[in-house]
């Protein structure tokens, strides 16, 4: 029993860690007209444009969120976070959309390791 609690604090402690690593690079660009426009290289589909950077980060933000959350509702990993490149910024998701990405992804692994196989990605 004591093995077990053990496993399951060291489970939590791994998780805890791992969701303060989920953020998302963006990459915001200015047009010659000074539109702001925020791109996320993981989820190419997500394009927002606006005249106020801060606004346009957070809308950003809102639609990657709703994005994510849609991709829990399909069988299968979500993708996580890329390294961060120069010119981009870090978009932190909210905590317990980020334990949900993370246990999603640790089961669907758990799975797939259990029948033989890899993720994708994972030996690139």
């Amino acid at each position: 029993m004591e093995h077990i609690t053990s496993m399951k604090t060291q489970s939590s402690i791994l998780m805890i860690k791992m969701h303060k690593k989920m953020k998302y690079p963006a990459q915001i660009q200015f047009s010659k007209t000074l539109t702001c426009k925020v791109t996320f290289p993981d989820y190419p589909n997500i394009q927002v444009e606006g005249i106020d950077r801060e606004l346009t980060i957070t809308k950003a933000r809102d639609l990657l969120i709703k994005t994510l959350t849609s991709r829990l509702s399909v069988q299968g990993p979500v993708p996580m976070p890329s390294a961060c490149r120069l010119g981009q910024q870090l978009v932190k998701i909210p905590e317990d959309l980020a334990v949900r990405i993370i246990t999603r992804n640790s089961i669907y692994q758990a799975d797939i390791s259990a029948r033989g196989g890899f993720m994708m990605g994972e030996h690139e």
